[in-house]
């Protein structure tokens, strides 16, 4: 049985260290302690997705502040480090660098810049639809080997089909699965801006992947743009997918 009390303490100790650490990097450049503990709360509280298990990234935070990086007392730049983590905590990135935004491999410090284009996030588009879910048709494109996915991989270069023959070949299962990428009108001009409920937002919609079992005729995994790790198989259930893509384009998955 988890130990959730357990976690718990694991996680508010983690957070207590990386707070600790932020306010001494403050001190250490002359801001005096009282303040630089009141400066780090304003931060956490002036990020709504700073929360939880992401707390322990103010010392990243703060470091980037320290080297000029980020103004934390500028509102666009607070937004930005919001759009930034929404996408950071499920993305493959976060199991590469400790809560300093040091990479654990060759422990050397990210910027804040080398890490959104790793994750390929549009930190400084000025689109505001990024919640738009509805009111767009949808192509179909039915994908038949790892030849034929090459033309998109531009568009979603972290999808593991697109990686490989093999890996096409694994998620396709040799063939017994068909492989469905789903191109929303806007699909090549949208930027990578995360949403409110990232992953589904208008970028995550935009293009997803849906692999079909062809012997049940069923729907085995939905994928978002985003490519989330905390998607798992199913991004979006049967009714959510057609409730945004329409029956039109279900009926030529399922057919």
């Amino acid at each position: 049985m988890v130990d959730f009390k357990k976690i718990k303490l694991i996680l508010d100790g983690a957070e207590q260290r990386a707070r600790h650490n932020a306010v001494s990097s403050l001190v250490s450049i002359g801001m005096p302690k009282a303040m630089a503990i009141k400066f780090v709360e304003h931060v956490i509280q002036s990020i709504p997705s700073l929360k939880d298990y992401n707390r322990v990234y103010i010392e990243g935070i703060i470091r980037w502040f320290i080297e000029g990086q980020l103004d934390l007392t500028d509102k666009k730049d607070l937004a930005k480090l919001d759009s930034f983590l929404r996408v950071f905590q499920g993305n493959f990135a976060s199991e590469e660098y400790d809560r300093n935004f040091v990479s654990i491999d060759d422990k050397i410090p990210a910027s804040f810049d080398m890490l959104c284009e790793l994750m390929t996030i549009d930190i400084d588009s000025d689109f505001k639809n990024y919640d738009e879910l509805q009111g767009h048709d949808y192509k179909v494109v039915k994908i038949d080997n790892y030849k034929a996915s090459l033309p998109y991989k531009k568009y979603a270069p972290l999808w593991c089909i697109f990686q490989s023959e093999e890996a096409f070949s694994t998620y396709s299962l040799q063939g017994e699965y068909s492989v469905y990428l789903l191109l929303r009108d806007d699909y090549k001009s949208i930027p990578a801006v995360p949403g409110t409920e990232h992953p589904v937002d208008a970028y995550g919609v935009s293009m997803m992947c849906v692999i079909k079992n062809n012997s049940s005729n069923k729907i085995v995994t939905v994928t978002s743009r985003w490519n989330s790790a905390e998607e798992k198989d199913r991004f979006l259930s049967d009714s959510q997918l057609k409730s945004i893509v329409g029956a039109q384009t279900m009926n030529k998955i399922y057919k």
